[in-house]
């Protein structure tokens, strides 16, 4: 059973913009999420392209590079004695001194005098609540 809907030219005609406006936005859209798609993969492609390139030079870097032992070091104990605005913390092996061997061994410190007893310490009651209290107040 199919129904016959009489539609007016005008409605018909709307309608038929509508539908056009609708189906070009989507296209629109479309077409604009292909060229952020499109922008991207250009951009990883030249992401990719720079790391490959700077990849390269450090290979070639490396390859070229001395080996540590030819590199000339920075010998700060050949400069020493040429800077005299030097601290000195610690003592170096040959600055010590011997320590002097004594003829006679030095006796021993007098112990100290013993210590006065102390006294005995004053009692005192410790009560927890009031109910200790009146039961030590009742006992007395």
């Amino acid at each position: 059973m199919s129904t016959v809907v009489l539609i007016n030219r005008k409605v018909a005609d709307e309608i038929a913009t509508l539908v056009a406006r609708h189906r070009y936005g989507v296209e629109d859209s479309m077409d604009a999420v292909r060229a952020a798609e499109a922008a991207s993969a250009k951009k990883n492609e030249e992401i990719k392209a720079a790391a490959d390139e700077r990849k390269q030079e450090l290979v070639e870097k490396a390859a070229n590079a001395q080996p540590p032992e030819d590199k000339p070091r920075n010998d700060w104990a050949g400069k020493r004695n040429e800077d005299s605005n030097e601290i000195s913390l610690g003592a170096d092996d040959y600055e010590e001194e011997r320590p002097q061997q004594a003829a006679q061994p030095t006796p021993p410190p007098p112990l100290p005098p013993p210590a006065a007893p102390k006294p005995a310490p004053r009692r005192q009651v410790a009560f927890d609540d009031d109910d200790d209290y009146e039961n030590q107040s009742w006992l007395r």
